[in-house]
């Protein structure tokens, strides 16, 4: 009976390999949500920092307020870069 000592049913085998599979793909899932994640947060990142250096394109391009003369444009981008910012403006404009 030293042959059958060595001897494992075949769906036993399955079984076991089909465990591993699953636990190694429930981990790949994990990790793709966290990759995925992860890439949307870098791109949100890139895209905070695009319109804060960029507020009149902001205004322009993602509220979708326009027209904007050039003078407009160049107020808005002062009034966020610059730390003192006074504009005495008349009715006329």
């Amino acid at each position: 009976m030293g042959w059958y000592s060595n001897y494992e049913h075949p769906d036993k085998k399955n079984s076991i390999k089909d465990n591993a599979f699953e636990q190694r793909r429930s981990f790949n899932k994990q990790t793709d949500a966290m990759m995925k994640q992860e890439k949307f947060m870098n791109g949100l990142a890139v895209w905070i920092g695009y319109w804060r250096e960029n507020p009149h394109r902001f205004i322009s391009e993602y509220l979708q307020i326009s027209p904007f003369s050039l003078f407009q444009k160049i107020l808005i981008y002062l009034m966020f870069h610059v730390d003192y910012f006074l504009w005495w403006a008349s009715r006329g404009i």
